[in-house]
């Protein structure tokens, strides 16, 4: 007889599907549900839940009752209702165990799981809030918490990115606001002593060993932007971080240590949403995008252009440079050729685009009336058919 397989067996499986981009859903479910049997659920460990969980979120895999753990936002009634799914119950059972036992769970353990819920866009505001008493205490000076100081850059960009997606996935869903949401989730005071001190970690890595790559100062950035949490020591060295590194971005450095498209638009763009001063930036986003395209910004195709941008970047760029209180026209009109996909954005060319989401829609055009608002950039028209 065939012998029966064990846990971490069955997790690193998962894990090696998904390592290998492997994406059959039906294969992925079945091996998944394994897990659930009485002799095998009892076997699995933190690495086990991490690894499997991982390997599900990294494959996208498409899973049912994604709303059964929303206790802020659906119903009971609802979420009794919510079809069962075997993938749905096993981050169920890592979710359970991790609030039972966090000490159990290393930093690695507990940012992946996290990620992976937020990844796959499944809320789960108990286990979320439980992780962050459990890292900053329960009240302020709790002899309890874990603490976040000896964490690493990546984890901590990791978990502030999952936190900062389940107040995006509620907006989303068109009921609340992130902001709202997210403070109703974890408590406003409990979010803001976790990112503070996420926050305080992170700087003192700027300021002494130096391990953060861009990568993961964009995405932590992008999180406090998101969440509207401000800490201004933080994103003043962020500002410091970008104005050393990015220029550097486009003269061959290796790929964890250079921004890319996203990167560097996710920086502008939390600068600009938590009203950060912009000094330096635009004049250093335009010289590091010369350097990358290898001459001037005038001559940059669309092709180009969204070969390092994606049409979100764009968008996101153009919103934070037009609240800039002097508009940097000549960086203006090469995103407005990326995204809208012509050569002279002067010409009202027609455009045809039906991916372009509507909130996308919205915050180009808001920037194009503070661009006319303020009088300049005249050369900046919108397409015929934008509208």
């Amino acid at each position: 007889p065939r012998l029966a397989m064990k846990s971490q067996e069955i997790s690193n499986t998962l894990w090696g599907m998904a390592n290998l981009e492997f994406s059959n859903a039906d294969i992925y479910h079945g091996i998944v549900s394994h897990l659930l049997s009485p002799e095998i659920r009892t076997q699995c460990n933190p690495q086990d839940f991490s690894n499997s969980l991982w390997a599900m979120a990294t494959a996208e895999l498409e899973i049912a009752g994604k709303l059964v753990f929303d206790t802020t936002l659906v119903p009971v009634s609802v979420r009794a209702a919510q079809p069962a799914d075997p993938a749905t119950n096993v981050f169920g059972l890592a979710a359970k165990d991790m609030m039972r036992r966090p000490h159990r769970y290393d930093s690695q353990h507990i940012a992946n799981i996290l990620w992976s819920f937020s990844k796959l866009g499944i809320r789960h505001p108990s286990l979320f809030r439980t992780m962050a008493q459990h890292l900053a205490g329960k009240y302020e000076d709790d002899a309890n918490a874990r603490g976040v100081d000896e964490l690493t850059t990546q984890v901590l960009a990791i978990m502030a990115w999952a936190y900062a997606r389940q107040a995006q996935l509620a907006e989303e869903s068109g009921t609340e606001s992130s902001a709202s949401t997210i403070n109703t989730d974890i408590g406003e005071d409990l979010l803001l002593r976790l990112f503070s001190r996420i926050a305080d970690t992170l700087v003192r890595d700027l300021n002494g060993s130096g391990t953060a790559k861009p990568h993961e100062i964009s995405s932590s950035a992008w999180a406090f932007a998101v969440l509207g949490l401000k800490h201004e020591t933080y994103l003043e060295e962020v500002k410091r971080f970008v104005m050393k590194n990015a220029p550097s971005s486009a003269q061959g450095r290796t790929p964890s240590n250079t921004f890319s498209g996203q990167g560097l638009a996710n920086i502008v763009w939390a600068l600009a949403s938590l009203n950060a001063p912009l000094e330096g930036i635009v004049d250093l986003a335009s010289m590091t995008l010369q350097s990358f395209f290898g001459k001037s910004l005038d001559n940059v195709s669309a092709h180009e252009n969204v070969a390092y941008f994606s049409q979100q970047n764009l968008c996101n760029m153009i919103w934070a440079f037009a609240v800039f209180d002097d508009l940097p026209c000549p960086l203006l009109e090469f995103l407005y050729r990326g995204l809208f996909r012509n050569a002279a954005v002067s010409k009202r060319e027609s455009f045809q685009d039906d991916r372009m989401a509507h909130s996308t829609i919205r915050s180009v055009l808001y920037a194009h009336i503070l661009t006319k608002l303020q009088g300049n950039c005249n050369e900046l028209l919108l397409p015929d058919a934008f509208l």
